[in-house]
């Protein structure tokens, strides 16, 4: 209940971020028809109804206002080169991740795909009044044929399946925007989530057997295996415990040398070269989670139980900060190796320093559907009040408004990184001297900041810049006057 009515779409979010919550609202949704099928008390049953209804009529709510184009990042066919294109994108190649130059298309477009399937198979005349709509966004992607642009002009005109190269078996993020080393894709779980989204919509629209729907299945299938064989790695020899010789714990075999193996996930896949690193930086949490999330049904699919247990293992166990808006990422992870273990991290979250596109209930309802989950085992969550649940500590997100307002998780003021996105006010910026000497404090406002206009501000922020993705605030440089690894 609490959930549904913190990290909601925004008008002025870019459309990236609008995807993510209208997903979010989308599983919810599903996690309370879920609840209200299998109550056996009619008072809980009632009460259950009422939040179910609720957060179906948020979610309606948010695909309205995108859809009627009430939202200020609007979307737009460009007849030129035929795709679906964000307007900020369109005017700033720069701004929505390169979304106006065709970077990311999948990623972004995949949240929506996915929360206008949930809506439409709870609510169908959604499908009645905006099925052509949503039909645009899922041939952007995921298009079965290839059109040419001197078609009759009744003909959609899209490229066939967009990003998806057949011979590599897997999908480029990368849009018009020139690499040396050609075209590349660091976050393969939000590519598989783009087929997810619409192999759901086409069941939604076109029913199961259709071409449209086995098209879909196709892209999602040969997704999976893409990234299992070049983003998953697991080293010959693994120190996970795990008896190989055991059908169920065999590893894909990795097409990587057992040194660079042993770091058991690629960051980024490039058509001449790979890398463990992102392009918003090379902390091992950012490589591992950036392919693990979004979390849906699909992941277990994506990641099986023995590849989860030695990255568990190796890798994610060993780190000793992570930051709040990424910690349900790794419980929901770990969750898929030890269901029961997870659990009662998860308890332990707080939903509103979550990622925005995440919750505390999707988190819980995860957890307890994974294969081996014994609920006798599971501590009983407690009763939290609503005064408990929403003290938040200064740094959070939640507790400066500005970041608030931006429906930003975890920490922004400053990050668990000591960087200080453009949201937060009166920051109390901490720094180390030259010398040595202890770290000094400073404080700023944003009136004392007479150096910045508008169009510094613009150029500084995470948006403006492609390769920043997943990023909130100012990146280039960041308030503290740091450049990031994902500037250009």
């Amino acid at each position: 209940q609490r959930d549904v009515t913190i990290a909601l779409p925004e008008p002025e979010e870019n459309i990236y971020g609008y995807g993510k919550q209208a997903a979010r609202l989308a599983q919810l949704a599903m996690i309370a028809h879920e609840l209200v099928s299998h109550s056996g008390d009619d008072d809980i049953e009632d009460g259950l109804a009422e939040l179910f209804n609720a957060t179906v009529d948020k979610l309606e709510d948010s695909l309205q206002t995108l859809f009627r184009r009430e939202n200020s990042d609007k979307l737009v066919y460009d007849a030129n080169l035929g795709g679906i294109v964000s307007t900020d994108g369109l005017f700033n190649t720069n701004a929505d991740f390169g979304n106006g130059r065709y970077n990311d298309h999948h990623f972004h477009y995949g949240y929506i795909l996915h929360a206008s399937a949930v809506l439409g198979k709870l609510r169908p005349s959604f499908v009645a009044e905006f099925g052509d709509l949503v039909d645009a966004l899922y041939m952007d992607v995921a298009f079965e044929s290839n059109i040419q642009s001197s078609s009759p002009a009744e003909v959609a005109f899209f490229p066939g399946s967009r990003h998806k190269l057949w011979f590599d078996g897997h999908s480029f993020a990368s849009g018009l925007f020139p690499f040396g080393n050609g075209k590349s894709q660091e976050s393969s779980s939000e590519s598989v989530n783009c087929y997810y989204g619409a192999y759901l919509w086409s069941l939604v629209r076109n029913g199961a057997g259709s071409k449209k729907t086995d098209f879909a299945r196709l892209l999602l299938a040969t997704e999976i295996r893409g990234a299992k064989t070049y983003w998953q790695m697991v080293p010959s020899s693994s120190s996970s415990g795990k008896d190989t010789d055991d059908e169920e714990d065999d590893y894909t075999p990795t097409v990587y040398s057992a040194e660079f193996a042993e770091n058991y996930m690629v960051g980024n896949v490039g058509m001449l070269d790979v890398y463990c690193s992102t392009w918003f930086g090379s902390n091992k949490l950012y490589v591992h989670m950036i392919n693990f999330l979004p979390v849906t049904a699909a992941a277990a699919a994506l990641f099986d139980k023995a590849y989860v247990t030695a990255e568990y293992d190796n890798v994610l166990s060993k780190l000793h900060e992570i930051d709040e808006s990424w910690k349900g990422f790794v419980v929901a992870n770990h969750a898929i190796a030890s269901p029961n273990e997870a659990w009662k991290d998860a308890l332990k979250i707080y939903s509103p320093t979550m990622d925005a596109g995440f919750s505390k209930s999707q988190l819980l309802f995860f957890v307890m559907t994974r294969e081996g989950f014994v609920w006798g085992d599971a501590p009983t969550p407690k009763e939290e009040s609503s005064d408990d649940m929403f003290i938040a500590s200064p740094s959070s997100c939640s507790s400066n408004p500005g970041c608030a307002s931006a429906n930003l998780g975890g920490e922004c003021c400053p990050t668990a990184a000591g960087l200080y996105l453009g949201c937060c006010t009166d920051q109390s910026q901490t720094t180390a001297t030259s010398d040595g000497d202890d770290e000094t404090t400073t404080t700023t406002s944003d009136s004392n900041n007479d150096d910045n206009t508008a169009d510094s501000s613009s150029d500084a922020s995470c948006s403006s810049h492609a390769q920043c993705g997943n990023l909130a605030g100012d990146c280039c440089p960041a308030k503290n006057g740091a450049m990031l690894d994902c500037c250009t």
